[in-house]
């Protein structure tokens, strides 16, 4: 863990997972209000200043946050375009800190999702599942009305699946997805379920 003191500054170098320093990923610290519990979830533009910080990396990879104060950090996060974000929770109460964050690219997987004819199956909800360094997550989006979405991810096989928008109870489908690093997937998905609820 990270410790620092008070006042200290926390230094992040970012690098993809290819070695290069990322330039213009944003490094977000957020800590504990002393205002009380109920503050902490807000974030409106005069609830945020006194608890969120932001940094870009510069050309080196490096963002710098100074002024912290000690206590448990309720959020460390690092995100750069093209890469999955990052996500901590540090401790602060000893000198300046050093941390070093690798993110990984992702690549796009653009989907259409249509019935056996052909007919779009629009706002259906689209689930993927993912595994990111050895932890199992998950994305959820809504494809827009003509059942279309996008989503990054990293490359890999992973599982992904639709349920439509209509009150069925258990009509879904799971489709392999493998992504390939350096490019994206456009892909039509043929959900074959019985999608009327009458």
């Amino acid at each position: 863990p990270v410790r620092l003191e008070v006042g200290a500054t926390l230094t992040v170098h970012v690098e993809s997972d290819a070695g290069e320093a990322l330039e213009g990923a944003v490094v977000s610290v957020w800590q504990p209000s002393d205002r009380g519990p109920e503050k902490t979830l807000l974030v409106g533009p005069g609830d945020r200043t006194d608890r969120v910080r932001y940094a870009p990396t510069g050309p080196a990879g490096v963002a710098r946050i100074a002024g912290l104060a000690p206590g448990e950090l309720t959020h460390l996060r690092v995100g750069g375009v093209g890469h999955l974000a990052s996500e901590a929770s540090l401790h602060l109460d000893g000198a300046d800190g050093d941390l070093r964050v690798t993110l990984r690219r992702t690549v796009a997987l653009r989907g259409a999702i249509v019935e056996p004819e052909g007919l779009p199956v629009g706002f259906a909800r689209v689930s993927v599942v993912y595994a990111d360094r050895g932890e199992t997550k998950w994305i959820e989006l809504l494809a827009d009305h003509a059942g279309r979405f996008e989503v990054l991810l990293p490359p890999g096989r992973h599982e992904l699946t639709i349920e439509p928008p209509y009150l069925v109870a258990g009509v879904t489908r799971t489709f392999p997805v493998n992504l390939r690093p350096g490019g994206g997937l456009d892909k039509q998905f043929v959900f074959d379920g019985h999608l009327s609820p009458w």
